[in-house]
């Protein structure tokens, strides 16, 4: 199967996959600016960390787990990262992408986070 993945890569060459992360990051970004309250963080590629101020990142991850799209949340074993960025209390919810993600996937993972920080309270701890 290593060997598949190569040639795969290979066939499609780096910079082509790279590109189309780039393009399904800067879609996802531009949505996330359109959404009150929210703070993006991406240094360009393939990932993007956002926070919420009225939810928790592991709220939002939960909540979006229920409607089937994974993302992972908190720390992300990078608490330097976190440092640097200023969320290393609460971390941040991370999105990535690859070559098989589409921009209606993350249309639908926007829309899906609009409804949520539009609805949803955080649970008291």
């Amino acid at each position: 199967s290593l060997l598949a993945g190569v040639a795969f890569v290979r066939r499609l060459t780096p910079d082509a996959i790279a590109e189309k992360e780039a393009a399904l990051s800067a879609r996802l970004c531009a949505r996330l600016d359109a959404m009150h309250g929210v703070d993006i963080y991406h240094g360009g590629g393939g990932v993007v960390s956002f926070t919420a101020r009225t939810l928790s990142p592991g709220r939002i991850g939960t909540l979006l787990d229920r409607k089937n799209i994974c993302v992972r949340s908190g720390l992300h074993c990078a608490p330097l990262a976190h440092a640097a960025i200023g969320t290393q209390r609460t971390g941040s919810v991370r999105v990535s992408f690859s070559w098989f993600n589409t921009e209606k996937e993350v249309d639908r993972f926007a829309d899906a986070l609009r409804d949520i920080l539009e609805n949803e309270k955080e649970a008291p701890v």
